[in-house]
């Protein structure tokens, strides 16, 4: 037993010592003292109701932030991304009452978010622009097209077979935390097991050395982290 507890204890620190693994431990830490913590002080915590509701609030953040920790690695920050999500909500919600189909809806969806992703791309990768600075204009331009598309008004009216795709469940839990889990796992591979995630982390640690060692390969992995962090558009129909 107590050479069980060490072997894990040193596995622990082994980890802990790689670059941003212990910020990981720390989180891990905090969430579970954060559990104990609402457990105890209210009874509904831990229900089921309230753990499905949980995972499914839950499960939107994250596809947007998985996607988004690849613009952040690289240096830059990207505060549009609500702005970006009303538009794609916005956009998919006026094409089913106009009666479009649902798949041709969620791939023009999806078109909208890489569009807006890829000029955000193109001005910080290609013409050196600030991030922070791009994106606080794309911003305002969003809301802005998001106020004109709904008059200010929330958009109502949705087929309800798109409304059911939201109730999916698989296994207990709903299709949204599933293509979250989805997505996770295919950001991992990317960062840790592929060229594009190598550059990406390169871009991050020192840009210079990395746009003079693979100028164009370099500044398209730049640009494609944008574009793929808005490839997914919310299901929420406002800004």
């Amino acid at each position: 037993m107590e050479k069980t507890a060490s072997s894990f204890g040193q596995k622990l620190r082994a980890y802990m010592s790689r670059n941003g693994n212990k910020n990981v431990v720390l989180l891990i830490f905090y969430l579970i003292l954060q559990t104990i913590f609402f457990s105890v002080a209210t009874k509904t915590f831990l229900t089921g109701n309230n753990m499905e509701n949980l995972v499914r609030q839950t499960a939107e953040l994250g596809m947007v932030c998985i996607p988004l920790s690849m613009i952040l690695i690289t240096g830059n920050i990207d505060l549009s991304i609500g702005s970006v999500m009303g538009v794609c909500a916005i956009s998919m919600a006026w094409m089913l009452k106009w009666g479009y189909s649902i798949p041709v809806v969620l791939l023009l969806g999806m078109a909208i978010g890489v569009v807006v992703g890829s000029i955000n791309g193109f001005m910080v990768a290609k013409l050196h622009l600030a991030g922070i600075v791009v994106t606080i204009g794309t911003q305002v331009m969003l809301r802005g097209v998001c106020y004109i598309l709904t008059g200010g008004r929330p958009v109502s009216g949705l087929p309800q077979e798109f409304i059911q795709i939201s109730k999916l469940k698989f296994c207990g839990l709903s299709m949204s935390f599933l293509v979250m889990m989805v997505m996770f796992v295919i950001v991992i591979i990317i960062m840790e097991y592929t060229s594009v995630g190598v550059k990406i982390h390169a871009i991050g640690y020192n840009p210079r050395p990395a746009s003079i060692r693979a100028s164009p390969r370099t500044k398209s992995s730049s640009c494609s982290s944008w574009s793929a962090a808005r490839w997914r558009p919310s299901p929420r129909s406002s800004c």
